[in-house]
């Protein structure tokens, strides 16, 4: 994930938005379907925030992510949910801040 694209098309004038799951897909890593790294959702959602360029994020949860019919491998669990919207909160208003 290169974050200059964020800053690149905010000269657009359009909203953007980071699809924060889908960016930590992995292809074919589980055999026929795609793997995942959920446990870098914090991260790349807070880094991304980071740049002042974000309208918003697309974030997928789900109660039992190993159950979910589709991006299981990708999902957050419904539990931390709670805690990556605090941390969001919390960076949105430093960079505020900053920018």
């Amino acid at each position: 994930m290169d974050f200059r694209g964020f800053m690149e098309m905010n000269k657009t004038g359009y909203p953007v938005i980071y699809d924060v799951t889908h960016s930590l897909q992995r292809p074919a890593a589980s055999g026929n379907i795609s793997g995942g790294q959920p446990e870098y959702v914090k991260q790349m959602a807070l880094a991304a925030i980071a740049t002042g360029t974000l309208s918003g994020l697309f974030i997928e949860t789900h109660p039992q992510p190993k159950k979910a019919l589709s991006d299981a491998q990708s999902m957050l669990p419904m539990e931390q949910t709670e805690d990556l919207l605090q941390a969001i909160k919390t960076m949105e208003e430093t960079v505020k801040t900053i920018y």
